[in-house]
């Protein structure tokens, strides 16, 4: 690990935690409930801190789930009680993870701090099960680091707050710390392979003297000292930390991106020969929120669907369902289209957002149509017991494939 500044036997280290989780807890449990986190998964939480969100995820994992949390020092986080939550003292960059043993990992503001992040995403990878979501959050303090925070009221101070932040930066950078690693984290997800990547850049106005200054507060607390000693006005430092105290003055702090993807499935299915799947980017929340079949539900039944679903690919050409035989596979087209026959006779096509393959499902019996993909086609599939589970949790999803399922009865 390299140095750490704001080591936790430093006095002002819980304050400084209840800072971070004030401010930015509510934007990480946002992102966790959007990416589906639910009952029986496994997860990590890299740098627990305060524990707040590994609290947070144990109960959502219920008892048939669990969750390990680790930090350099547990200090904070064995208070912690649960009996489905494990704390772990650990340094991510030497010592080993679990392989592939869990449904998601977190990790907020780490991997800026460490000397070797590239080491430690690996690791992180690693312990990810195939399918299984990667959540990583660091600050950006991109333009914040060349003309202060977007936006202080008033703003009489803000080229003083600008030449602190200057002064804090410059002394971090010498002792490793990157601020621009927030915006570089969709990158490494893309590198290591990821899918389904999404990222989101956060600042929320907050006023001076509140919970959420605590964190600023505290850091120029601990580093009055050096700070000063490297050329900083202790002038310019105490009034920086007088502005931060006074419930007058708000400010935008520095933004926090946060970045999410999938681990490939190791066997996902190209069906029709052996193509080579490359990275995208393309959100599987985004194609399914443009499916009629799931229009006007909620982000957590979406990222339910995503987690559940798999993608198979096809070639112009082949028979994706066959009439008359066996079929417990459920499909939604993403990309491409597909003619549906039966007795040879062309019934229908199917395009974008269409589906097929309910009926032998819902039916039990052999499939009714036959299924031919006409371009390349890029396809979400759903075992017969996922779609069952849909059908029973959202009520939405039942009704339109109940109203279409008579539609073809009528038809035929």
């Amino acid at each position: 690990m390299g140095v750490y500044v704001f080591d936790d036997s430093w006095q002002l280290y819980r304050e400084r935690l209840a800072g971070l989780e004030a401010l930015y807890d509510p934007q990480t449990i946002r992102h966790l409930e959007a990416i589906g986190i639910t009952e029986g998964w496994r997860c990590l939480e890299v740098g627990g801190g305060g524990g707040s969100i590994a609290g947070w995820m144990s109960e959502r994992v219920g008892s048939r789930g669990g969750v390990l949390t680790t930090d350099l020092n547990t200090r904070f986080l064995d208070a912690l009680s649960k009996p489905n939550l494990e704390v772990r003292k650990h340094d991510i960059v030497s010592d080993e993870l679990p392989v592939e043993a869990f449904d998601l990992v977190h990790a907020r503001q780490v991997l800026s701090l460490i000397a070797d992040p590239d080491q430690a995403l690996k690791q992180i990878v690693g312990a990810l099960r195939p399918g299984g979501w990667l959540l990583v959050e660091d600050l950006d303090w991109g333009t914040v680091s060349k003309s202060g925070a977007p936006f202080r009221y008033p703003a009489k101070d803000a080229r003083r707050g600008a030449k602190v932040i200057r002064g804090f930066l410059s002394y971090m950078e010498q002792l490793g710390y990157d601020p621009h690693y927030g915006g570089q984290i969709p990158g490494q997800l893309m590198a290591h392979g990821f899918i389904d990547i999404g990222a989101e850049m956060w600042s929320g106005l907050i006023w001076g003297g509140s919970r959420a200054t605590m964190e600023p507060a505290s850091i120029m607390q601990r580093l009055r000292d050096p700070l000063i000693a490297g050329g900083m006005s202790a002038k310019d430092l105490d009034g920086e930390l007088q502005m931060i105290g006074d419930p007058d003055v708000a400010q935008f702090p520095v933004p926090m991106v946060s970045a999410w993807g999938r681990r490939p499935e190791a066997d996902v299915r190209i069906t029709g020969g052996d193509l080579r799947m490359p990275p995208r980017t393309e959100s599987a929340l985004d194609w399914l929120r443009s499916t009629p079949l799931l229009e006007g539900c909620s982000q957590a039944d979406l990222s339910r669907v995503a987690a559940l679903a798999r993608r198979v690919d096809a070639l112009a050409g082949e028979v994706l369902t066959a009439e008359g035989e066996p079929g417990d596979t459920f499909y939604l087209i993403a990309t491409g289209s597909a003619t549906v026959t039966r007795g040879g006779v062309r019934l229908a096509s199917l395009g974008p957002g269409s589906y097929f393959g309910e009926i032998a499902i819902l039916e039990r019996g052999p499939r009714t149509a036959t299924v031919t993909a006409d371009t390349p086609m890029r396809m979400f599939e759903l075992e017969a017991a996922d779609l069952a589970a849909l059908l029973r949790d959202i009520p939405t999803v039942r009704t339109r494939i109940e109203a279409i399922l008579a539609e073809r009865k009528a038809r035929d």
